[in-house]
């Protein structure tokens, strides 16, 4: 029972854990890979608007001064200052990251600048953007330091359109700060825990929030980067790495168009995944819950099911220890209250067969004592006789005033033996027509053999059969039912005298081995055919004539004999006689 509880209980438990531990890892892996492909996207939709965003500056920018250039090329091509100044400050006053603006004379000379501030003359442009506006391209400057070295700049110069005659006219040039650039970037609004930041080709940090020129963020660069100067592709790539700060992050780089820049936005892990783990926390805490409670309807379960297996149990042996009849309680309606009412049934059919199988003993302990009657009555009417005709001629002695003598007391004695003869037989008769407890008690197999074959000394002498008792000296006490020994013995032993109308040898033995007590009963009479061999056990079922036989006695014997846990063994030989062996087990409580 507490096996099967302890299954139930395994299975249960197994059954909760193992299906919601799956799905709860599946949940939480999708979960994870939800999150990594939405991050990605995120990251690189952040990264391609920083870039746009960067790019759009730089193309207003290059776009502003082209057409500034476009429209005032005589004005400016004249150098008048005045004028120039007015031109130069109106597009400064449109372009916010521009600190300042200045034109080049065909020589790389500076001829007019404007800033916020004020207006200078003749400042030489680099050699590289002197070539650019040459050719008649735009060229896109190094990112530099001035007088602020926390305010990096870099230059934009366009080409001024040609002289009528034909003759390059020069350039504009924009100074533009990288910081108002990066603040324009943060003042849309975004992931406040997203990192953004900006590196030329040499990997060095050009445009920060905190910006500080000697940052270190080697370590957050792409691998090749700094060997190759351009990534791969012009698309966002996302990875996780640990960042120039120490910390784990989720980044992504592109680079910038028409320049040598790359924007890096960056993550920290932990705030990345802050989401995925409140709903691991909340899906762990559901599951638990679920867990918690499934293994609290398992256990339930199988201790509800395990106590009532143990009162089945119980019930069980109460109704194999002989208390028949005994009714288990029948709780719902279900399958286990299905072999409740099973096991009641069954209580109710042994107590019913008790009762029939006691009825039947009854009836063939009735009909020995019938066939026994004839016999007592003999074996009492011979001593009676006898007795009568001692008492007639004592009294006639008494009446003629004889005087006592040795022989009236010779005849006192006898009469005194020939009644004791009919009390001891008419209490053998008493004491077997009563007996009906089916009690065990220690029994003494030699005297209830002589006890039991006194009640057929008539019969025996009727039909001239010679009885051989034989008990081994050694035969211990045997603890069993003795009205159902002594009933077993008696119908054994009257079917051996049947067995032999013209007369023969009733043998009769009690051994003893290490394991059992053997009663044999052998008759020389006419033995049993094979055919009627194999059914003698059957109820009602004789081959003697009609009203000498019941058919109960050998199935009666038989079913006496299986409850003491022995055996009845029958083997005959037709013509020759039977022999039927009685095996007893010895038990504990055998002497």
């Amino acid at each position: 029972m507490q096996r099967i509880s302890f299954r139930l209980l395994a299975f249960g438990v197994i059954m909760s854990l193992l299906p919601l531990s799956l799905l709860a890892l599946f949940g939480l892996q999708t979960a994870r890979t939800n999150l990594d492909r939405t991050l990605s996207y995120h990251h690189s939709l952040s990264l391609a608007r920083t870039v746009g965003d960067v790019t759009a500056i730089l193309s207003e920018v290059e776009r502003s001064l082209n057409v500034l250039a476009t429209l005032e090329t005589a004005q400016l091509s004249g150098y008048a200052v005045a004028d120039s100044e007015v031109s130069l400050r109106g597009t400064l006053s449109r372009l916010p990251q521009v600190e300042y603006l200045a034109i080049f004379d065909e020589n790389g000379r500076e001829a007019v600048r404007a800033s916020k501030g004020r207006v200078t003359m003749r400042r030489e442009i680099c050699p590289l953007a002197l070539e650019a506006y040459l050719d008649h391209r735009a060229y896109i400057g190094a990112v530099h330091h001035l007088s602020d070295p926390y305010d990096p700049i870099f230059n934009i110069t366009v080409p001024l359109p040609p002289q009528e005659d034909g003759r390059k006219s020069g350039g504009l040039s924009a100074t533009v700060s990288m910081k108002a650039i990066i603040d324009q970037i943060y003042s849309i609004p975004a992931n406040e825990s997203v990192r953004i930041f900006l590196v030329d080709g040499d990997g060095l940090l050009i445009g920060h929030r905190s910006y500080d020129p000697n940052m270190d963020v080697t370590a957050s660069l792409p691998p090749g980067w700094l060997e190759d100067g351009l990534p791969l592709g012009s698309q966002p790539v996302t990875r996780t790495y640990t960042s120039y700060t120490g910390e784990r992050v989720i980044g992504a780089h592109a680079p910038v168009p028409n320049t040598n820049w790359l924007v890096i936005a960056e993550q920290p892990v932990s705030v990345a995944y802050a989401p995925y783990r409140r709903v691991a926390l909340t899906y762990g805490m559901g599951v638990g819950t679920l867990i918690v409670l499934v293994l609290s309807i398992s256990l339930y379960v199988g201790v509800r099911f395990g106590r009532d297996l143990k009162s089945v149990e119980n019930g069980v042996r109460r109704v194999a220890s002989g208390e028949l009849g005994h009714q288990l309680p029948v709780r719902g309606d279900d399958e286990l209250s299905s072999v409740v009412r099973a096991v009641n049934q069954l209580s109710t059919e042994l107590l019913a067969k008790r009762e029939i199988e006691a009825a039947v003993r009854k009836a063939d302990r009735q009909v020995a004592v019938g066939l026994l009657a004839a016999g007592v009555a003999h074996e009492v009417n011979n001593p009676l006789a006898a007795v009568s005709v001692l008492v007639e001629d004592l009294l006639e002695r008494l009446q003629q005033g004889e005087t006592p003598s040795a022989e009236m007391v010779e005849s006192l004695r006898l009469m005194r033996d020939q009644v004791g003869r009919c009390t001891e037989t008419t209490r053998t008769l008493l004491d077997f027509a009563r007996q009906n407890t089916a009690a065990e008690e220690l029994v003494q197999v030699g005297d209830l053999l002589n006890a039991t074959l006194a009640l057929l000394r008539h019969q025996l002498r009727k039909q001239h059969v010679a009885l051989q008792l034989s008990v081994a000296p050694d035969l211990p006490p045997l603890l069993v039912d003795k009205p159902g020994l002594q009933q077993v013995i008696l119908n054994l032993a009257a079917n051996a005298i049947d067995a032999m109308p013209d007369g023969g040898v009733l043998s009769v033995t009690g051994t003893v081995t290490d394991q059992a007590c053997i009663i044999t009963i052998a008759d020389t009479g006419c033995g049993i055919a094979s055919e009627d061999l194999d059914r003698v056990f059957d109820p009602f079922y004789t081959t003697k004539p009609l009203g000498r036989g019941t058919g109960l006695g050998l199935p009666v014997c038989k079913e006496i004999i299986q409850r003491t846990g022995g055996t009845l063994q029958i083997m005959s030989t037709p013509g020759a006689g039977t022999t039927v062996t009685i095996t007893i087990p010895l038990q504990e409580g055998d002497a």
